[in-house]
């Protein structure tokens, strides 16, 4: 069975995530399994809008 993206990344634990504004940064693991368990369509990037927004719904590309 071909892994999905969120399976290959999985036991890395960490990968990069967008922000609204452009920034890259790693997510933690615990970010990550709750992003896995609501995208299990498996979008290619994530983008997140800043924590600073009034704004926190994710983005899908």
């Amino acid at each position: 069975m071909e892994k999905t993206f969120w399976q290959s990344i999985l036991p890395m634990g960490k990968d990069k995530i967008s922000t609204a504004h452009g920034q890259e940064r790693l997510y933690n693991f615990v970010e990550f399994w709750i992003l896995q368990k609501h995208f299990v369509q498996t979008p290619s990037l994530l983008y997140l809008n800043n924590v600073e927004s009034t704004d926190h719904k994710f983005e899908l590309r």
